[in-house]
């Protein structure tokens, strides 16, 4: 089997990395922004995304205008699309998410402490 046929057989690489290897890793730029995972077929799982190990739903809900979140979403995403089309491609801002979850870490760290509880090793 030939480098090339191992690399597209095996489903790692530039367009699907491994769980343990950050795209950032691998092409060898900083991130600034990701494409939200694809969506579930009928019945089955979907992907999550490499990065932060999130899945479509999860994302929409932190991206996405909603009661769940007073309208206001926590991380910011921006939508590219033609100009009357109906779809676009959703892309994460890495720089919110990532403020998101230290966030998110700092406050459950510090619920832990006053819980009693260890915090986390990081």
């Amino acid at each position: 089997m030939s480098q090339r046929q191992q690399h597209t057989a095996g489903g790692t690489g530039p367009s699907s990395p491994s769980p343990t290897t950050s795209p950032a890793a691998t092409c060898g730029f900083p991130i600034l922004q990701f494409r939200l995972p694809k969506a579930p077929p009928r019945g089955g799982r979907g992907e999550v995304d490499p990065i932060f190990s999130l899945n479509r739903s999860a994302w929409n809900e932190l991206c996405l205008p909603s009661e769940r979140n007073g309208f206001k979403p926590p991380v910011k995403s921006v939508v590219i699309k033609k100009r009357n089309a109906r779809r676009g491609i959703r892309l994460v801002v890495f720089a919110s998410a990532k403020s998101y979850f230290d966030r998110l870490h700092a406050e459950q760290g510090a619920a832990d402490s006053q819980a009693g509880h260890p915090a986390a090793p990081e």
